[in-house]
């Protein structure tokens, strides 16, 4: 039945209808608001202004358009700069007698439009911009909007205010409700927290300071939590690799919950029993082959075997040969092999492997040497492999290995110019012509942009003069700078990236190919993408994961940075040493057998389990 409450909602449907939006004419006293939306193939935009009586937007123009198909190749970012300067340009009676305000969705155009850039359709666009009064506006200033596209570019799932300044704000979130957390609820001990937020795991870890006043209650209240449990351990997981937590979220945001439905919690019971936690295989003395033998004896078989353990071993005894105590095994070619024991076989192997001429044969060539000498055992490929795996020279003269011990991950370098990388060119011959022997050269990440000057001698104060002459001057203060661990890099350049806020990185010692710099850059962005992806895949493959963790014995790769005495014969790993702490990056700290810890890490890349 029609009510009062649908008559209502029908009326306000048709005051919507019957006040259309009209196209009113601009103030010249008055700034106009630009709202401009950029999607894969087409642009569009609204051109309004604040009413001063009703303090509300009214339309000005509309325009859209869709790209051609050089245009569409582009760059997410240099296709807002490009739908920019065509909004511009087709309202210019309008734009080149007011100040636009135009609202943005970050803050990478104002940057890219507003300083130096060696890409030309950049500096092309950026020139032509010039004459016209733009006044870039965040999206947090802006209260309302009146487009539904930008509407849905920029909408959030609930009305609840969100303060921009106040990091990670939709991350976590403190209840005035006193509510136990599902884990003390069910008496958990051990607790593995994964978490998105780098902000938010490495203060909680100690490893960064909490300086923000509004996060220390948060963290306050977190290591009241951690009192519930025996052992916490917080992880830092990028959010594309957290598929469990979005397999989760898919799950929740399919279910309908109502009001009216209850639903009962789960209750799970702790139990003292016993478990079984481990599986020890029981020696009962008796060689491999006994039963074998037993039934060649006797003709019988064992008590405890079934009708398919009798078939299995009937079938097996077939391809043996029993002469007086002695069993042999008939291989392939009709050659008998005699059996020997585990403790025979050890010696075997340590007689053949390791004798007067030291073959250090592999495991598979052991195997067949044993079995050309007449001996077989049922696990002789395994043994031969574990034993050559455990061998001290096999592993200390083994090849070293090239393959990468992880895949390949991007380097974030979120705009031009905000991550560098800097090295020294060893000294040339013939000199330079103003008679300088080394070259110091500085690549931009972002847009491979290189900058190089020959000086004199490698000193801290002549590097100091280049960063703050020829980077920080012409293309402002970078964010990150990458260096190797050269001595010059000392105090003086510590005290420059301090006075300009700079982050400084310093690759490994075992990895220099860390801060390599890329000699050139491909013009045609196309190639370049299809290069790095080809060449991913292709790195990939090789991929050998190498994982260690503390107390882990490991060899270092040897590198030859002077000429040996011994030649080819010299040792390619050093060691053992043992592995005193892992980290994230990929770094290991190592200490001598005697616990005399290392100074410098060493990367993965460059260590090799060992056996003893």
């Amino acid at each position: 039945e029609w009510n009062d409450e649908w008559q209502k909602a029908f009326d306000t449907v048709k005051a919507y209808l019957v006040q259309p939006p009209v196209l009113v004419p601009p103030s010249p006293d008055r700034p106009l608001i630009l709202y401009l939306t950029v999607r894969r193939q087409f642009i569009g935009c609204t051109l309004g202004q604040k009413d001063d009586s009703s303090h509300a937007e009214r339309a000005i123009y509309y325009l859209s358009k869709k790209f051609n198909e050089g245009e569409s190749n582009y760059p997410e970012i240099e296709k807002m700069c490009c739908a920019l300067v065509w909004v511009i340009q087709r309202l210019r009676q309008y734009t080149l007698y007011h100040t636009i305000c135009l609202l943005l969705k970050t803050d990478h155009l104002k940057y890219l439009l507003g300083s130096p850039s060696s890409m030309r359709n950049i500096a092309k666009w950026r020139c032509q911009l010039t004459k016209y009064d733009i006044k870039y506006v965040s999206r947090t200033s802006v209260k309302g909007q009146v487009i539904a596209d930008h509407l849905a570019e920029f909408s959030i799932d609930d009305d609840t205010p969100i303060d921009s300044n106040f990091p990670d704000e939709e991350i976590i979130q403190l209840s005035d409700d006193e509510e136990t957390p599902v884990a003390i609820d069910l008496k958990v001990k051990e607790l593995e927290v994964f978490g998105d937020s780098m902000l938010t795991i490495f203060q909680t870890l100690k490893q960064w300071k909490t300086k923000y006043p509004k996060l220390v209650p948060y963290h306050e209240y977190l290591e009241e939590l951690v009192k519930n449990f025996e052992k916490v351990s917080f992880t830092y997981k990028l959010r594309m690799k957290d598929q469990f937590a979005d397999a989760l979220a898919t799950l929740a945001s399919m279910v309908s919950i109502t009001k009216e439905n209850l639903i009962e919690p789960l209750e799970f019971k702790i139990t003292q029993g016993p478990t079984h936690c481990d599986v020890i295989e029981a020696v009962n003395g008796k060689p491999w082959y006994a039963d074998i033998k037993h039934l060649l004896q006797t003709d019988q078989f064992p008590h405890f075997t079934d009708r398919h353990d009798r078939r299995t071993l009937r079938y097996i005894a077939a391809h043996f040969f029993l002469s007086g105590e002695t069993l042999y095994h008939r291989s392939f070619d009709g050659t008998l092999l005699r059996c020997v024991d585990g403790n025979e076989a050890q010696s075997l192997m340590e007689e053949v492997h390791e004798a007067n001429c030291k073959p250090h044969m592999n495991g598979l060539m052991l195997a067949k040497k044993l079995m050309r000498l007449g001996y077989f055992w049922s696990t002789m490929e395994t043994d031969c492999v574990k034993h050559v795996k455990h061998c001290h020279l096999c592993q200390v003269y083994a090849n070293q290995i090239k393959a990468p011990p992880n895949e390949l991950y991007p380097m974030a370098a979120p705009w031009p110019f905000s991550m560098w990388g800097m090295d020294v060119i060893n000294p040339i011959n013939p000199k330079a012509s103003n008679g300088y022997l080394f070259i110091l050269v500085a690549i931009d990440y972002f847009t491979k942009w290189i900058e190089a000057i020959t000086i004199a001698s490698v000193i801290a104060k002549a590097m100091a003069r280049f960063l703050k002459r020829d980077i920080i001057a012409r293309y402002g203060v970078p964010a990150t700078l990458i260096t190797d661990n050269a001595k010059n890099m000392n105090k003086l350049i510590d005290e420059l990236c301090a006075q300009f806020r700079i982050q400084r990185h310093n690759s490994s010692p075992y990895r220099p190919q860390m801060n390599g710099a890329v000699e050139a850059v491909n013009k045609n962005i196309k190639k370049i993408i299809e290069k790095m992806m080809r060449m991913a895949r292709a790195f990939n493959k090789k991929v050998r994961p190498r994982e260690f963790s503390p107390c882990d014995l490991v060899l270092r790769k040897v590198l030859q940075v002077a000429p040996n005495s011994r030649g080819k014969f010299a040792y390619k790993y050093d060691g053992p040493f043992i592995v005193k702490e892992a980290f994230d990056g990929r770094a290991i700290i190592l200490s001598d057998m005697d616990g005399n810890e290392n100074a410098l890490p060493v990367n993965v890349d460059a260590l090799k389990k060992y056996y003893p």
